[in-house]
């Protein structure tokens, strides 16, 4: 069955925003010093807007269910990455 091409899309614009607040933290940290808490805010800004569609793309209309476990911790997982990435890009001073 293919993915409902409404969600598609709505994903696709989250996706998007994201990847503008990731081009926002870059360019905070080109700065010099860098902007780290601001770098850091968009990091975070945009974990949530990638993770908003997430399980969308998965479900097909009137599927009202959580997500399963294995779905969940994929998305964990990409949130880690996604920090992790954000951090190995700061100076030391600046991680937690």
């Amino acid at each position: 069955m293919p993915h409902d091409p409404i969600r598609v899309a709505d994903t696709r614009c989250w996706l998007e925003k994201a990847r503008f607040d990731l081009d926002a933290g870059d360019a905070d940290l080109a700065y010099t010093p860098p902007i780290c808490g601001d770098a850091m805010f968009h990091a975070q800004q945009a974990v949530e807007k990638a993770l908003t569609p997430y399980a969308w793309i998965f479900r097909y209309p009137g599927e009202s269910e959580e997500p399963s476990r294995d779905e969940a911790e994929q998305a964990l997982a990409i949130a880690r990455e996604a920090y992790e990435a954000v951090l190995s890009r700061l100076p030391s001073e600046a991680r937690p």
